[in-house]
């Protein structure tokens, strides 16, 4: 489904959609995740499938894989 928040969202699970956020999403390490995503910052621990749009940072921790486009100023 489609999740929206004013402020952070934390996956510890999985996710299908999208997820749109005003100021952070973090994918924990065991969390999947198959979406759009919509943040200011995004930080992946776990693994992500989709389009990632950033206005701040993007960060992939080691253990994080990413299959999909990221948009952002920073990575």
């Amino acid at each position: 489904g489609d999740l929206q928040s004013e402020g952070s969202v934390h996956v510890h699970g999985k996710v299908e959609g999208s997820l749109t956020a005003r100021a952070d999403v973090f994918v924990a390490d065991e969390a999947t995740v198959e979406a759009t995503i919509a943040a200011e910052n995004v930080s992946v621990a776990g693994a992500v499938r989709g389009t990632i749009r950033c206005s701040g940072r993007f960060e992939v921790l080691p253990q994080g894989r990413v299959s999909g486009e990221v948009f952002a100023p920073v990575l």
